[in-house]
């Protein structure tokens, strides 16, 4: 099988596969790829065949599986696809590296930095991140995935939304976008910063064995 890029944003320059470390402690990397490990071996898919389905190359996946590097959004949501989870449970926050204002899970866009914040589950799933929007030539197009995206607008504006019918959006301001529907995101004349809470509804079809809640130590026979 051929390597090949990461799937991206539409309408911005490629990013690279792995995004740069903010931190040299290696214990966010590592448990990332473990997690997707687990995620992979419970499903009972090989190296190869999550590469073919996620579109991401296999030497970035194997890379990752290691712990080498920190993953982008991008990857982490192709990836959730695949394997029937969400972004965030790929992380937990009692096992990131510390900083002086608590956990912190720099990922990267491109184009915009996100730091993973908390997981919640209920009736739905929540995954929630801080996040930077940088002005940009061009705004950033974001492909369709499952679930809604809850927008706030901390500081700075906005322009969010379907690509058909955006918004602006000023500080204190809230959107909801749903993830099926292309859309996009554009800061204007300054950083935007803003919370961005993904709702994913509970998947009726996934094994409950994927749920790591309800078995923890759960050791699946890995495929090659």
């Amino acid at each position: 099988m051929t390597d090949r890029p990461d799937p991206d944003i539409a309408n911005t320059k490629p990013a690279s596969d792995l995004a740069p470390s903010a931190s040299t402690d290696t214990v966010f990397p590592r448990h990332i790829g473990a997690r997707i490990r687990k995620f992979r071996g419970l499903q009972k898919i090989s190296l190869s065949e999550l590469a073919r389905r996620s579109g991401i190359a296999k030497g970035t996946l194997s890379k990752l599986e290691a712990g080498e590097g920190n993953p982008t959004i991008l990857t982490l949501g192709a990836l959730a696809r695949v394997l029937h989870v969400t972004p965030g449970d790929f992380i937990d926050a009692d096992v990131i590296p510390e900083s002086p204002d608590g956990p912190v899970a720099e990922l990267q866009g491109p184009g915009i930095q996100m730091t993973f914040i908390r997981r919640a589950t209920g009736d739905t799933t929540w995954n929630i991140y801080d996040c930077v929007v940088p002005p940009m030539s061009e705004p950033l197009v974001s492909p369709t995935h499952p679930g809604k995206e809850h927008l706030m607008v901390l500081s700075g504006r906005l322009r969010a939304g379907p690509v058909e019918a955006p918004s602006i959006l000023e500080p204190g301001e809230h959107l909801v976008i749903d993830g099926r529907t292309p859309h996009m995101y554009e800061a204007l004349g300054a950083p935007c910063r803003m919370l961005l809470m993904m709702n994913y509804a509970q998947q009726e079809d996934v094994p409950e064995q994927l749920n790591p809640e309800i078995h923890p130590d759960a050791q699946p026979e890995m495929p090659k």
